[in-house]
């Protein structure tokens, strides 16, 4: 994979789930629910500072 590919899903992630940048970089696998279709966001890693989930749709659970 190039790393243009992994820019492009990377942008695409974002703008699907609405996860700043930040987020998505300090996410890490134990934290996606592929069952419910979730992200959660724990205190440290969001900008409010609270533990969040963030709704994955069709499009980010097929990349």
């Amino acid at each position: 994979m190039r790393d243009g590919d992994r820019l492009a899903d990377f942008i695409e992630l974002a703008l699907n789930t609405g996860c700043r940048r930040y987020e998505l970089l300090k996410l890490q696998w134990r934290r996606v629910s592929w069952n419910h279709n979730l992200i959660t966001l724990e205190s440290e890693d969001s900008k409010s500072g609270k533990r969040r989930t963030v709704p994955l749709n069709d499009v980010a659970v097929r990349r």
